[in-house]
């Protein structure tokens, strides 16, 4: 072979797969988002690993002034939804705590979900988002361990892809289905995260 000519190289690269744009409004400024950012994360390698595929979740966290609103988190949603013209390939999800909220304070919320359920989603976590995150561990045990030594942060590392379907198991079989949902512990936090399986075609194990 002669010194000027370079051997060529047939570089295998992964399939990359984009879907359609996630807007996400949460109540915490830290916590849920570092969550979120985490699991995509954790369902990106394993898709990877299963498929050899890479996944990129287009994903745009809203924030407003009044943290602890609810009503003032879905209007700062609305608001992203308009002012950025985003087409019709995209899906609003409002992740809210119950706290000290009652029924009739979240209408205006239902009504928005039910106005295009397609699109609007909103997650209720009750008494909050806490809640959620511990029905990743055993027990309240580890859980507080986990909190004394974390706070309210979460490292893209603190969850693995099993907890997380263990979560959502949880979640699913002890959610609320009726008028009890504002007066017991709950989440509809599965229904997000199974809806960003769905991204990495990761949906079996959650089912």
């Amino acid at each position: 072979m002669s010194k000027n000519v370079k051997p060529s190289f047939t570089r295998r690269s992964l399939r990359l797969q984009t879907r359609e744009f996630v807007l996400i409004a949460t109540e915490g400024a830290v916590t849920e988002k570092e969550y979120i950012d985490a699991v995509v994360a954790c369902f990106q390698q394993k898709a990877k690993e299963r498929f050899g595929k890479n996944v990129v979740v287009s994903r745009k966290y809203v924030s407003s002034n009044h943290r602890s609103v609810p009503t003032a988190r879905l209007r700062a949603l609305k608001r992203e939804a308009s002012l950025n013209r985003i087409d019709d390939n995209y899906t609003a999800w409002l992740i809210c705590d119950l706290d000290q909220w009652n029924s009739e304070q979240f209408h205006e919320i239902k009504t928005w979900e039910e106005k295009n359920k397609a699109r609007n989603h909103w997650i209720l976590n009750s008494p909050n988002f806490e809640f959620w995150l511990s029905l990743h561990f055993k027990n309240t045990a580890e859980f507080q361990k986990y909190v004394k030594r974390n706070g309210k942060r979460v490292g893209t590392n603190d969850f693995t892809y099993e907890e997380i379907v263990k979560a959502c198991s949880r979640a699913r079989s002890s959610y609320p289905r009726d008028s009890s949902l504002f007066e017991q512990d709950g989440s509809r936090m599965f229904l997000f995260i199974e809806y960003l399986a769905k991204f990495f075609g990761l949906e079996a194990d959650f089912q």
